[in-house]
């Protein structure tokens, strides 16, 4: 099997999989399944519909797999001249073409969006706690010690230029990082399919998904979060056609992990491209613990104590001792 048929098989048995899963947990929703079992609290048409677009779309990926092969299209060569030299076109004849640069003016109209559809009330999430402790100049960091940083170094600038600490205001974050995060998809989408067209559709499906929501406005770790796990995201494909040099995924890494402890996850992925690599093994060692360096040198900068470094963890380990209500929930793995 050839990487591109292996790469459809894995992307057709986790479709079928999680679409599976969703139906499972959406047919008594509950607790224990959360994330899983939204489609169960929708009334019965909403609910087949949804459910018919994500085996449907299962469906499509299986259906792909199996099809039968189909020769690719070759680039059809130039014609020649009688004397077998390339035939050029006529400058008359080249399409008139936008510079590169004028791409970036997009983000004009997208920004704009953001702000007209901005979010009117505080009370999704922690908003509220959020605000309340970007207004105090003392935010929790909690897991995300560096999104803290960020939210209070932007509401320092705001008291700098004498603007007032208000939700509408402090949400502008938000939208800054909704922009930075549409650059990213477009390089993420540039990576997925080199061709204009289907480019154009890639970053279309990713800018449309329910990550938008962060960029309306929303006052949380998430929103600067976000855009560092998305640069990851865009530095690790790129890395994997060895297009860049590891060390740029090495540096984003941490910053990833600081903006918020969750992003510990991507440390497979990351072990996965640093070893797939052709530097010297040492080189990769050293690469491979190098964001763990990062990770220490950027909380130390920001006055994070050791001490407080396990907060976050010890928070879950006291949510699942026995008496507390999360108990009941718990699984064995739930403290990792």
């Amino acid at each position: 099997m050839d990487r591109s048929r292996a790469a459809r098989a894995v992307l057709a048995a986790g479709a079928s999989a999680y679409a599976l899963s969703v139906a499972a947990a959406s047919h008594r929703p509950g607790p224990r399944a959360w994330g899983l079992h939204l489609p169960g609290f929708l009334p019965p048409p909403a609910r087949f519909l949804v459910m018919a677009l994500l085996f449907g779309a299962a469906l499509l990926l299986v259906v792909d797999l199996f099809r039968a092969g189909t020769p690719r299209v070759e680039e059809a060569p130039r014609r020649r001249d009688p004397r077998g030299r390339s035939a050029r076109r006529s400058p008359r004849t080249n399409p008139f073409r936008l510079p590169r640069w004028s791409g970036w003016l997009l983000l004009l109209p997208w920004a704009w969006i953001l702000w007209e559809l901005r979010l009117r009330t505080f009370l999704l999430g922690d908003t509220t706690i959020w605000l309340q402790g970007i207004r105090s100049g003392k935010p929790n960091p909690y897991s995300e010690p560096l999104a803290a940083a960020t939210w209070t170094g932007y509401a320092w600038i705001l008291r700098a230029l004498g603007i007032p600490i208000e939700a509408s205001i402090v949400g502008i974050l938000s939208i800054l990082c909704g922009a930075a995060a549409a650059a990213i998809l477009w390089g993420i989408a540039t990576e997925i399919s080199p061709r204009t067209g289907s480019r154009a559709a890639a970053f279309a499906v990713l800018a449309t998904l329910g990550l938008a929501q962060l960029y309306f406005g929303y006052i949380e770790s998430y929103p600067p979060a976000s855009v560092a796990i998305l640069s990851y995201l865009w530095l690790g494909l790129r890395r994997a056609r060895d297009t860049d040099h590891p060390l740029w995924l090495a540096a984003v890494f941490p910053v990833a992990i600081t903006f918020h402890l969750a992003a510990l996850y991507l440390a497979p992925s990351y072990l996965y491209l640093l070893f797939r690599g052709k530097q010297p093994l040492l080189h990769r060692a050293i690469l491979a613990v190098l964001p763990l360096a990062g990770v220490a040198a950027i909380l130390i900068l920001l006055g994070f104590q050791p001490s407080e470094w396990l907060v976050s963890f010890k928070i879950v380990a006291r949510a699942v001792q026995p008496g507390h209500d999360i108990a009941v929930f718990a699984k064995p793995y739930t403290p990792l």
